[in-house]
């Protein structure tokens, strides 16, 4: 499908047309916007929107998640790459778990050190490489692993690891 046939649609020009007016909204806010249309087919073109890079669907940590998972609250935080002005990450250790959180800010691709040592599974096409190295992905705002040892665009995540693993 091209671009034309992808934005001519008349639901997803209403979708697109709610956002430009607000900005930003969760999937609830629109399907309210569209009440005569099915939460299925808002999923569905939502989703369509997403793969085809006109817009971006961001996930949200549920506070349930914080409760259930104390390494959130009680952890100690570590700042790393201080003096990167790109790059945010941070260790944070509680009871023998890590995680561990890489976000790009900028606009533009940079070289993250971090994601060789933390042995974030990379490829050269960003196709996922997976490998049992003891870390855990628990959240990413792109659809595929990076490719290379860089950051995407405005790139975050956040993966676990356990004490038995590797250390960092």
């Amino acid at each position: 499908m091209n671009r034309t046939e992808l934005l001519i649609h008349p639901l997803r020009l209403r979708i697109l047309q709610h956002l430009s007016v607000y900005k930003e909204a969760t999937t609830n806010e629109i399907i309210s916007a569209l009440p005569e249309v099915s939460k299925a087919s808002v999923y569905n073109h939502i989703k369509l929107l997403e793969s085809n890079h006109i817009i971006q669907v961001w996930q949200r940590i549920p506070c349930s998640c914080r409760k259930e998972n104390s390494i959130f609250v009680e952890g100690d935080f570590t700042l790393l790459l201080p003096e990167d002005e790109n790059i945010f990450a941070y260790v944070r250790e509680y009871e023998g778990r890590k995680l561990l959180v890489a976000a790009n800010f900028t606009d533009k691709e940079v070289e993250c050190p971090l994601l060789k040592e933390w042995g974030v599974p990379v490829s050269e096409d960003g196709a996922d490489k997976s490998r049992d190295n003891g870390a855990k992905l628990l959240i990413h705002n792109y659809n595929d692993l990076p490719s290379r040892q860089k950051l995407r665009p405005y790139e975050a995540m956040m993966w676990e690891k356990t004490e038995t693993a590797t250390e960092i």
